[in-house]
């Protein structure tokens, strides 16, 4: 889920948040929220004399940055070494990580490749069996080598 910017805020918007609507915003679970806290990825704000902890617009845009992190495929661990704004990684390291990423997409793919070639020939041959009026099944047998 993608925010908008939350930092230019409406005179409707509250500054600051419960777990519960700090996670409806992000799209992410409560529980996700405590994990990222655990993880160092996610500041807990103290906790006052009311008991609720309130969590600023900040909050937000940080998880929704993790979320858009892993979806381009990097690790919690990852994110918190590199990315985080804490983080001390450098450019060079951001963008070394990252051409890694796009090695390790581009041997998947291949390997991807070569999957579907072997299924869709597979689909191919147990057409040509069945117009044949073979009984025993291609694919199945291909699976049991």
């Amino acid at each position: 889920m993608k925010p908008g910017n939350l930092t230019t805020r409406p005179k409707d918007r509250p500054e600051f948040f419960t777990i519960g609507q700090l996670a409806k915003l992000a799209g992410v679970n409560i529980e996700t929220v405590r994990y990222y806290q655990r993880l160092g990825l996610l500041a807990e704000p103290r906790k006052p004399a009311s008991g609720y902890r309130r969590y600023p617009v900040q909050a937000v845009e940080d998880i929704c940055f993790i979320k858009r992190a892993q979806a381009l495929g990097f690790t919690l661990r990852e994110i918190a070494s590199v990315f985080h704004p804490e983080a001390t990684g450098a450019c060079a390291d951001v963008s070394a990580l990252a051409a890694g990423k796009v090695s390790l997409l581009e041997r998947r793919i291949a390997e991807l490749t070569k999957v579907r070639d072997a299924l869709a020939a597979l689909v191919k041959e147990c057409a040509r069996c069945r117009a044949l009026g073979a009984p025993a099944c291609v694919i199945r047998q291909a699976m049991q080598g």
